[in-house]
């Protein structure tokens, strides 16, 4: 598969024209991603683990090239409940190796009501400051570091009903570009990608796109809620 991460930094600088970063060619074949197995006392109530063998696609802002990009990937619970802390895994790119790190000071969470296998109405919105708790995982073909990400929220969702969850990093300086790392199968929808930048204004199916289908993610759950929130778009800055 052709290293279309470094095809997209080439061109940045002139207009960029793939928001796709790159496949890892020198990992086994198959991959198997990292370990699924909660930690103890963890009440993790969905998780899709990440692929590290896979692909990393934009999902940021970088204010000075009026450039925005958003991945998010649909989730169901059974039972309902409430949210407690969300988990994503990404990832970076600066031609440098694997030396950038703490790069994006904040991350944009959002979650959305589903119309469809599509993203629909904004449900709930939060900033997650402090590099959302970054930390190093791994570093990709010697070039793309990789780093898990996490953020305390409360979002309650109803059992049986499909959410819609997305992470982006917020706005910082480019290089380097910043993304989400791909999951290791399809669960449920493909993954949505908008992008006004990329020609994409509305929720585009992520295949439609470049060759990712779903994003790796983890929540973490407390009390069952009793009914649906009535949460509207709500920006909560955690300090």
């Amino acid at each position: 598969m052709a290293n279309r991460f470094l095809t997209a930094m080439a061109v940045f600088s002139f207009g960029l024209t793939s928001p796709v970063f790159a496949a890892n060619p020198t990992m086994t074949a198959g991959g198997g991603g990292l370990p699924n197995v909660p930690a103890s006392g963890r009440n993790v109530c969905w998780s899709e683990p990440p692929d590290l063998n896979g692909l990393i696609g934009a999902s940021e802002v970088i204010g000075h090239s009026d450039l925005e990009t958003e991945i998010a990937n649909d989730f169901t619970l059974s039972p309902g409940a409430t949210i407690t802390l969300a988990q994503w895994w990404g990832g970076s790119y600066n031609n440098n190796g694997c030396g950038d790190a703490h790069v994006a000071t904040t991350w944009n969470l959002r979650f959305y009501d589903d119309t469809g296998c599509v993203p629909g109405d904004l449900l709930a919105e939060f900033v997650i400051p402090d590099y959302a708790g970054e930390t190093f995982v791994a570093c990709q073909q010697g070039l793309y570091p990789i780093f898990q990400y996490e953020g305390a929220i409360s979002f309650s969702a109803t059992a049986g009903s499909r959410y819609w969850f997305s992470a982006q990093a917020g706005d910082h300086p480019f290089p380097p570009q910043i993304g989400r790392l791909e999951a290791g199968h399809i669960t449920g929808c493909d993954s949505g990608f908008r992008s006004i930048y990329f020609s994409h204004p509305d929720w585009a199916f992520i295949d439609d796109v470049f060759e990712i289908h779903d994003f790796s993610q983890e929540l973490e759950c407390g009390a069952t809620p009793t009914e649906r929130g009535t949460w509207g778009a709500v920006r909560l800055l955690f300090r």
